[in-house]
């Protein structure tokens, strides 16, 4: 051990004895959302956001949510992480490239391919 922490195992030896082996859990910062809070932010998620049928939120959105219901300000790094916590995923719609092969472009590629009327074959396509 460093001997940084066996001193602070002695000092705390000497202050409570053979419990002071074990260091105090120290409880933290308390939640600025309560737990019933944290819920109903969760139901109103899932409902969707109200100005948009994608289902999607933005964590600007969240933080304007609530900041307006809750009068609690949070930054995008925290509402982030109080997102996480409440097991929400980051969810990003990509568009599709507008260089893709077509699905027939692409039959052609694979049909050009070594071996691929084995492949086929094997797989009973």
């Amino acid at each position: 051990m460093h001997r940084r922490t066996v001193h602070g195992i002695l000092c705390r030896f000497v202050e409570r004895g053979i419990e002071g082996k074990d260091s105090i859990m120290q409880t933290g910062r308390p939640a600025r959302l309560a737990l019933a809070q944290r819920k109903d932010l969760a139901k109103q998620l899932l409902r969707g956001p109200p100005h948009n049928s994608s289902g999607l939120w933005t964590t600007k959105e969240v933080r304007q949510l609530i900041q307006k219901k809750y009068g609690v300000t949070y930054g995008p790094t925290h509402t982030w992480e109080l997102l996480t916590v409440g097991g929400f995923s980051l969810q990003k719609p990509r568009n599709r490239n507008y260089r893709a092969a077509s699905p027939e472009e692409q039959a052609r590629f694979k049909k050009r391919l070594p071996g691929w009327r084995a492949i086929i074959a094997r797989k009973g396509l």
